[in-house]
């Protein structure tokens, strides 16, 4: 049923075509001073959308001694750009932890810190499984009964390839289960083989049985026939005792051979009952065993699937690096200008802005974007007592013929240019406190932006991605671009110096917080 040697030749072929120049790199940091609590993850290598499950795991390390009694908080977080991200948490009023991820989470706060844990398991590897984790113990000091927490050292989950070995050590175990499978289908081919000559042996039973229950019943007949005959032959006689006694003997001595062949098939008919009852239940346990067949069937279609899928990845990336060093090498050995200006303008659409003259926000954390289209330290900014405003400005044209993408979005408008096409204008005047204007669209006290209204926030958007940034929000949420996290965050407050009028917006605008006397708070997304 099952070819023992095929699907290892096919995998084999696969990863001897995908596999020759691939480079494999892993790691795990989980150095650090020993402390009460320990985090750890298995298993130790983790690939994406490979590896199931990841287990993240803080727990008591008996090793070294804690000085928390009681413990009423247990916490994961994750390092993000901006600090630390609560991941899951257990609290001692609480009866089920919370999660901020996609996770699933298992808790308990016990008596002591030995009867203590916090667990995050993902059932596979995602993008959002790497980067830098910690646990955190909060409860109170044994001696002293003051507020303490007690940290674990942090472990950092490095994403790694999948590798020829795994993929060898996947080969290997369905090789097994396949070996294993076709024993069994061997061994109950043997069963059947042997049923179906029980079977053939039985019908030939029955043919001769009915063999003789035919030469019976003609014996029955016979002495039926002799019966009436000896019946006849006593009303004739009157004298001749003799000659009917001797007629009569013959009579028993045929009725006792009668009745012997029948109690022989008799005990024949028995045996043949008894071998159609072992039959059926051999026939009942084969069935059995072709159903476990059947299912052990499904389960090894089921992982063949899986590990096709695993080899799809693993082709799709090799294919994806083949792809891209071919462009390079077509564009490197050609000797016409035009193909490399081609070469370097599709190259721009993946890798740059998109066209026209604009800013965005500076984030608190990075500043600008790193590239050359955006001013260096050299920004835009409007600061009032308490903050300052910066923005990132294109340092010229960009004049790449890539769109806009779809999408729900603002920048803002630089002065003296006109919106991107397939932005729309819009605007935004205050009276600022103290105003204090370096340059450009602020000398009127207004905030002038650029906005994309097309689209769903929650189709991905394709922007550069090798440094974070900022957008402006439109639409009450933040609008999604492909390979980047999202938080929301705002600019301001801004201090006004007396009410605002009722015709502050003008044309589109981004979410902005504005009540009459307030001061006025933008609403921004940070993408990183």
């Amino acid at each position: 049923m099952f070819g023992s040697t095929l699907p290892g030749l096919v995998l084999m072929s696969l990863i001897s075509s995908y596999c020759s120049g691939l480079h494999l790199q892993a790691a795990a940091n989980m150095s650090g001073p020993a402390t009460p609590y320990r985090l750890t993850y298995t298993p130790v290598h983790v690939a994406t959308h490979v590896t199931r499950p990841v287990t993240l795991r803080c727990d008591d390390n008996a090793l070294v001694p804690s000085r928390v009694g009681d413990v009423n908080r247990i916490r994961m977080l994750k390092k993000m750009s901006g600090g630390w991200m609560l991941v899951a948490e257990l609290r001692d009023n609480e009866d089920k932890p919370t999660k901020t991820m996609n996770v699933t989470v298992s808790a308990r706060i016990g008596l002591g810190v030995a009867n203590t844990f916090l667990e995050i398991i993902w059932d596979v590897a995602l993008r959002e499984t790497y980067g830098t984790y910690i646990c955190e113990v909060i409860g109170f000091d044994k001696d002293t009964q003051s507020s303490l927490t007690e940290l674990t050292s942090e472990v950092t989950i490095v994403e790694e390839d999948v590798t020829a070995r795994d993929l060898w050590g996947l080969i290997q175990d369905l090789t097994k289960k396949v070996a294993g499978i076709d024993d069994k289908t061997n061994r109950f081919g043997k069963d059947f083989s042997g049923t179906v000559d029980d079977v053939l042996g039985l019908n030939n039973d029955i043919a001769l049985m009915k063999k003789d229950i035919g030469g019976l019943l003609f014996r029955i007949n016979e002495t039926s026939e002799s019966v009436t005959s000896l019946s006849e032959h006593v009303e004739e006689v009157d004298n001749d005792g003799h000659s009917t006694g001797k007629t009569v003997r013959q009579l028993e001595e045929e009725m006792n051979f009668v009745h012997a062949n029948i109690t022989s098939n008799s005990n024949t008919t028995r045996l043949l009952h008894e071998d159609m009852t072992n039959i059926r239940n051999d026939l009942t346990a084969y069935h059995g065993d072709m159903k476990a067949l059947e299912k052990a069937d499904e389960s090894f279609t089921q992982e063949m699937n899986t590990l096709e899928a695993r080899l799809g990845i693993l082709s799709g990336k090799i294919l994806s690096q083949r792809d891209v060093q071919k462009t390079v090498d077509a564009t490197l050995t050609s000797r016409r200008v035009g193909t490399f200006e081609k070469f370097v303008e599709n190259f721009a659409k993946i890798s740059a802005w998109p066209a026209g003259k604009f800013a965005i926000p500076a984030t608190n954390r990075d500043g600008c974007p790193l590239d050359r289209q955006f001013f260096g330290n050299n920004h835009m900014y409007l600061h009032s007592p308490g903050w300052q405003y910066h923005l990132c400005e294109t340092t010229r044209v960009i004049s790449y013929k890539r769109p806009w993408p779809e999408g729900r979005y603002c920048v803002n408008k630089v002065m003296g240019f006109r919106c991107p096409n397939g932005l729309e204008y819009g605007k935004v005047e205050m009276y600022v406190a103290d105003t204090k204007v370096l340059r450009k669209e602020f000398v009127s006290s207004s905030f002038v932006f650029c906005c994309k209204t097309s689209g769903s926030h929650n189709v991905p958007m394709v922007l550069p991605t090798h440094s974070p940034f900022k957008l402006y929000r439109y639409g009450g949420r933040c609008q999604k671009v492909r390979g980047m996290e999202t938080s929301e965050q705002f600019l301001g407050p801004i201090k006004i110096k007396h009410s605002i009028p009722s015709d502050v917006k003008t044309g589109v605008t981004p979410d902005v917080d504005i009540s009459s006397g307030s001061p006025i708070k933008f609403r921004t997304c940070y993408y990183y």
